[in-house]
């Protein structure tokens, strides 16, 4: 079974219903994750797992505050990769974050 993207509702009663605040915060997740990839290609291309797991640990904590399920899964899993110095998990993962990353950048456009 497949984790649903963002669980929009719980994030929503999270900030007290405001709907405008939760859209810019998604937004602006969606800014970060995107200069955050860059690093953690980066990292994983030459193997640096300290980089990687500082990245993935910020990206996770994020995505946790805002409801992105799916996307929290996915950068715990390359936090414990890069704890772990799983290099080809790890590298399985990047196409998962960036086609998740691409939903919810729909997902958002549609709000």
């Amino acid at each position: 079974m497949e984790t649903e993207l963002i669980n929009y509702e719980s994030a929503l009663d999270r900030l007290g219903g405001d709907t405008d605040f939760l859209n810019e915060l998604l937004g602006e997740m969606l800014g970060q994750i995107d200069s955050d990839m860059v690093l953690l290609k980066e990292a994983v291309e030459v193997s640096d797992f300290k980089s990687m797991q500082r990245l993935a640990h910020g990206l996770k904590g994020a995505s946790a505050n805002l409801d992105i399920t799916r996307l929290f899964h996915l950068f715990r899993e390359l936090e414990e990769c890069a704890e772990k110095e799983n290099i080809d998990t790890a590298n399985s993962l990047l196409p998962k974050i960036n086609s998740s990353t691409d939903e919810l950048r729909t997902y958002v456009a549609g709000l």
